[in-house]
């Protein structure tokens, strides 16, 4: 492995060159993003935000078909996993939890 000297490499580029008002377009972006919210960062990102919607209806659909298909109904309570428990067995069970 090469020994690299770090002083030699500073004392070689004496001052780095970046394009003309780099600090000022890094603090105007800085201040962009603090200032927007993330509403407003949502509804401007509207091509990734109508891809989430696609996709999370999507797999609601799905699994309210596999509800369905299992079940025969779309009950709530079917829809909680609590299908034909009464409450005794649902209150069985969940004390051990508590």
């Amino acid at each position: 492995m090469k020994n690299i000297d770090l002083e030699k490499l500073m004392k070689q580029q004496d001052s780095p060159e970046f394009r003309p008002f780099f600090s000022t377009r890094v603090l105007a972006k800085m201040e962009r993003y603090q200032n927007t919210p993330i509403i407003g960062i949502l509804i401007a990102n509207r091509l990734f935000f109508k891809r989430y919607i696609y996709i999370a209806s999507f797999c609601l659909l799905l699994l309210l078909g596999f509800s369905f298909y299992q079940e025969g109904n779309l009950s709530l309570d079917h829809l909680l996993g609590l299908g034909g428990y009464t409450d005794d067995e649902i209150l069985n069970y969940v004390n051990p939890l508590i």
